[in-house]
């Protein structure tokens, strides 16, 4: 469900925003007609108080502030190498392109890109096991980094259906199915995104050491 509200008042980074009682704390919001990003920060009834994460100049009450449902979130994924991002993980130098040496208001790019293929070598096959964290494959993103495919880090544990062969995908194409003990399937890519407000799990490592780590 998209919540639709519309904007009360603005005091400098700050808006706040009436008809938003169906959002959610820290979920990501587009504020006024050029969808400046910012998130919920405070809900209090129908009224939602929103940090925007650009500036607020010339925004008018009544102008419309829009939920997208979901957290702030990273994309993780081949293609972060070689790049310079900021805060939102906007990429500067498609910035740049789009809008020159000043970042305009509004303008948004895709964190890393999805039409570009990368050649992926599986490394799990089918009938295999795996959960959260798992190595599915491996992409040599730069001739001195190779990157590792994960499951995603929440993923129960699950049986391997499908795996796509050695090639050229690009990010967005399933590369691995699964299916896990409620009979629920994962279609596994090359990217996979990440709450910035949540910690990111980990294990010990046991490559490390006695004394370290």
């Amino acid at each position: 469900m998209v919540v639709k509200g519309k904007i009360e008042w603005i005091s400098g980074p700050a808006v706040k925003a009436s008809g938003m009682a169906a959002s959610k704390m820290y979920e990501v919001v587009e504020v006024g007609e050029e969808k400046l990003v910012g998130e919920g920060i405070k809900l209090t009834g129908q009224i939602a108080f929103c940090q925007v994460y650009q500036s607020t100049t010339g925004l008018r009450p009544g102008e419309p502030v829009i939920g997208t449902g979901q957290p702030l979130s990273t994309t993780l994924g081949p293609g972060m190498m070689g790049s310079i991002f900021d805060g939102l993980q906007r990429p500067l130098d498609v910035i740049a392109t789009k809008a020159g040496a000043y970042i305009t208001r509004g303008v948004t790019a895709d964190s890393i890109p999805f039409d570009k293929e990368w050649e992926f070598d599986p490394t799990t096959k089918k009938g295999d096991d795996i959960e959260g964290g798992s190595v599915i494959g491996k992409v040599q993103e730069t001739p001195l980094i190779e990157h590792a495919i994960l499951a995603p880090p929440l993923m129960p544990s699950a049986n391997v259906k499908d795996v796509a062969k050695s090639g050229k995908y690009k990010i967005d194409e399933t590369v691995v199915t699964a299916e896990d003990k409620s009979g629920k399937k994962h279609e596994l890519k090359l990217y996979h995104k990440w709450a910035v407000r949540t910690p990111r799990p980990n294990r010990p490592s046991n490559h490390w050491p006695k004394g370290f780590g």
